[in-house]
């Protein structure tokens, strides 16, 4: 008899949480949308910590709540306050994003709403931010093992950064520079090469890109500054691992096709002038 009290108890018991998680999932998402992130991540965290408690008629309030947890992770990381305490922020909202995307019963759903808040810019924009955080730190790391960890860790937010934006030339261009301290030259040179590809054709007049394309390119893309900015950086790294592969002359060919884009860059001049003065044969 006490069996079966228990029996029921635990029932009930197990019934009311059931109950209760979505109207959680609901409040947090009230939260949410009153800008208390932190709150509502919190909330969501705890609500959906237990998938048994969903069951097969619940799933829509279960992947409601994981899509929010994403969206306040994401929203967390990038808050300069929040991101210090919570380090693996963007890497999780990433991670809850994809899960939501790849449940095929509600991933239409989600797709159309997903676009309407803007979410996957938000979630780049933390997982850049993080991998830009990590990438100095591993320039400031005291030993050879903790400087590869902290770069790895840079570029597993980058590669996460590329899942959303790999057109993006700041992400092809931090994962160059984070393969580089990897000591990753084939996949380095992979994505330095793809970032001066995406610039081109966007930024550079060709036979498939008309003057007028480039003209507009220019005055409606709003990284095109930013993304001028990066040329230097990305010629240099590149006729570096160019010429430590015995390639000077594939390195020189590069540095004098960037001053189409960077003529008068001081940096690119001296690079020049230094892969000449040990390779004079190919004055």
């Amino acid at each position: 008899m006490k069996q079966i009290i228990s029996l029921l108890l635990s029932t009930l018991i197990l019934g009311s949480l059931a109950i209760a998680q979505p109207s959680q999932i609901t409040g947090a998402v009230i939260r949410y949308d009153d800008g208390k992130f932190e709150e509502a991540y919190n909330m969501l965290k705890k609500a959906t910590a237990n998938e048994n408690l969903f069951p097969e008629k619940k799933q829509k309030a279960l992947y409601k709540g994981y899509y929010y947890t994403a969206l306040a992770a994401a929203r967390i990381s990038n808050d300069t306050g929040l991101s210090k305490k919570y380090p693996g922020a963007a890497l999780e909202a990433h991670l809850m994003f994809q899960k939501v995307m790849n449940y095929a019963v509600y991933s239409k759903k989600w797709k159309n709403t997903a676009k309407n808040d803007n979410a996957e810019n938000v979630i780049w924009f933390g997982l850049y931010n993080d991998g830009l955080t990590n990438f100095n730190k591993g320039g400031n790391a005291q030993d050879e093992e903790s400087r590869m960890s902290i770069y790895q860790s840079a570029l597993d937010n980058f590669m996460a950064a590329a899942t959303y934006k790999g057109d993006h030339i700041l992400t092809q261009r931090m994962l160059g520079a984070t393969y580089l301290n990897l000591k990753d030259s084939a996949n380095a040179i992979a994505s330095l090469e793809k970032a001066l590809e995406i610039y081109r054709g966007r930024y550079v007049v060709s036979e498939t890109n008309t003057a007028d394309a480039v003209k507009l390119a220019k005055f409606t893309n709003g990284d095109f500054a930013q993304d001028s900015g990066q040329v230097s950086y990305m010629v240099q790294q590149l006729a570096v691992v160019y010429d430590a592969q015995s390639e000077p002359r594939k390195a020189l060919d590069l540095l004098e096709s960037s001053k189409e884009i960077i003529p008068d860059d001081p940096n690119v001049k001296r690079q020049e002038l230094n892969i000449y003065n040990r390779n004079p044969e190919l004055i």
